[in-house]
């Protein structure tokens, strides 16, 4: 967005310390592409936001991985509590923010603080979510999200894929699964996590354990059954294709 009267119009409507935050909890701050500093490549990881919840609206999202470098450049202190609570619960990944990292254009004393900073936020303990599961008798619970192992194929450059897979060991882009139509994923799609396992084959094939990003009783976690074929989207450009074993 290169239109800053918008960016104005959305702090001063649904901004911090407007009423909409008073109200509903949360704010929006008007801000356009120059505005943060990203890794190269950022727009072809933009994530698709669609579903019920969003009435019809659809959003594409930074990858979290491009978002939390965004973070650890700005370096307030809202931010680095931001960062630490990604790494914490699991959803950033060390050995992708390190990438991304390298491939932002930085200047050499920021990029070395930005890389203790990385360092020091997966330095602690991890955190385990243990949460309760609805579609049991009360007082039920389960550990981390469900998951399933799954073999991926990393598509080619010539067949639209990445110019190099992922360097892991946890990857998270939006899927499609092969039961969805073209217009059910695109209004209703979902994310996946991957913890990618040992190197890719000479096929370009990879183990890799899935689960989904989001943890809601909505999160259609029967997907995961073996057999059950999916597509890992950047964008709206197919990247690999995976099959849950």
């Amino acid at each position: 967005m290169h239109d800053p009267e918008r960016g104005d119009l959305i702090d001063g409507s649904i901004g911090e310390g407007s009423p909409f935050q008073r109200t509903f909890g949360y704010y929006a701050h008007g801000v356009d592409d120059r505005t943060a500093i990203l890794p190269n490549g950022w727009t072809e990881r933009l994530i698709l936001v669609a579903g019920k919840g969003t009435q019809g609206a659809r959003g594409w999202c930074l990858e979290v991985n491009d978002l939390a470098i965004s973070k650890y450049v700005a370096g307030r202190e809202k931010d680095l509590i931001f960062t630490r609570s990604l790494a914490t619960h699991g959803i950033t990944a060390r050995n992708t923010l390190v990438e991304r990292l390298a491939a932002t254009a930085l200047d050499s004393e920021l990029r070395r603080i930005i890389e203790a900073r990385i360092e020091a936020d997966f330095a602690g303990p991890s955190f385990r979510r243990v949460w309760k599961d609805k579609s049991k008798d009360v007082g039920a619970e389960r550990r981390g999200p469900i998951s399933a192992r799954a073999s991926i194929h990393w598509l080619k450059l010539a067949e639209g894929g990445r110019s190099s897979v992922p360097a892991g060991p946890r990857y998270s882009t939006v899927a499609r699964f092969d039961t969805q139509t073209e217009e059910e994923w695109r209004n209703d799609a979902w994310s996946l996590v991957l913890e990618l396992e040992g190197a890719v084959d000479a096929a370009s094939n990879q183990t890799a354990t899935v689960r989904f990003l989001s943890d809601e009783d909505t999160t259609p976690t029967d997907w995961l059954q073996p057999g059950r074929r999916f597509g890992l989207f950047e964008g709206y450009r197919k990247v690999a294709e995976g099959t849950v074993l």
